[in-house]
């Protein structure tokens, strides 16, 4: 039986599938036979006007490649969303493409995660180092009270001098996101503490 006609009778009348596997066969000479895949995985970019042999647009390319006596080495690229077609004209270079595929994918959600980390540690430190100033801001204004022996105002006295004082540290929390809410609170209290003040605003 022609390869044409195993693959029709495989794919049993998906025509959309089937459209995107002729034309991959098409493009491989009429035969899988002697295609492999190089190992290699391109990026083509955010917003790529690339596609693979199949026709679909992709940003990923597996690149397969033939290599006969006598002639220049054929290249194509085959997209992700094309490794289904090779799985069903070749299993073996198949299942290398989707090895490769799988890897990407693994290394895509790991680089995911650490932006995400990264951005956190950065929101994180922005809050803290808000509320620092704030806090040293604080203080010195009721320092210069006492440095002058005048009575803080109440919200202030309280915030820096009283069993209620803020504190200057953070507890240990296990996620970013605790910070954050823990600086913001301070920050609030801060600003409360620092409105009852009439020497609020000035240097």
């Amino acid at each position: 039986m022609a390869a044409i006609d195993q693959l029709e009778s495989k794919l049993g009348g998906t025509e959309g599938r089937l459209h995107h596997t002729l034309a991959l066969l098409t493009a491989m000479g009429g035969s899988p036979e002697g295609w492999e895949y190089t190992g290699e995985v391109l990026d083509a970019g955010k917003g790529a006007t690339e596609k693979c042999e199949c026709g679909h647009p992709i940003r990923y390319i597996f690149p397969i490649a033939k290599a006969e006596p006598g002639k220049p080495e054929k290249t194509l690229n085959i997209g992700s969303t094309c490794i289904n077609s090779v799985l069903d004209l070749d299993p073996a270079l198949g299942q290398s493409l989707q090895r490769a595929a799988d890897r990407l994918k693994e290394e895509i959600k790991e680089k995911a995660k650490a932006a995400k980390k990264a951005a956190q540690a950065e929101a994180v430190d922005a809050a803290r180092i808000k509320f620092e100033a704030e806090y040293k801001a604080m203080h010195e204004r009721y320092d210069r009270y006492k440095k002058n022996d005048h009575r803080a105002p109440y919200s202030l006295w309280q915030a820096c001098d009283s069993r209620f004082y803020i504190p200057s540290k953070a507890p240990r929390y296990s996620i970013p996101k605790a910070y954050i809410a823990w600086y913001e609170k301070q920050i609030r209290a801060i600003d409360y503490a620092m409105t009852g003040d009439p020497m609020a605003g000035r240097d």
